[in-house]
């Protein structure tokens, strides 16, 4: 019976160079990156308490936040509201630039 498996143990390194290997996550991010990470994790907080209203959650806060002048918390629920539905974050940017927030 003929058998193509490898060979186990010791032996079966027998003749392989090990070179060091320089190890590198995969998920390695550019400097300055690391900013996407809060809103994306307010949005799962917020998709964990409110569901599949959560983008509309975080929609309502961002208008609310630009009512107030907040611009910080304007950018930061949009963000939140992007990362949950990219197109009503789309639509109230429209609305922003319009005046009709």
């Amino acid at each position: 019976m003929l058998h193509f498996s490898p060979r186990h143990g010791p032996q079966a390194l027998h003749g392989v160079r090990r070179r060091p290997m320089r190890l590198v996550a995969a998920n390695d991010n550019p400097a300055g990156q690391g900013s996407r990470e809060v809103p994306l994790a307010t949005a799962l907080k917020m998709f964990a308490s409110h569901g599949l209203s959560a983008a509309a959650q975080a929609g309502q806060s961002a208008r609310d936040a630009a009512r107030m002048g907040d611009e910080a918390g304007f950018h930061h629920w949009l963000a939140v509201c992007r990362s949950l539905d990219r197109r009503l974050a789309i639509e109230i940017e429209k609305r922003r630039a319009r005046g009709r927030l």
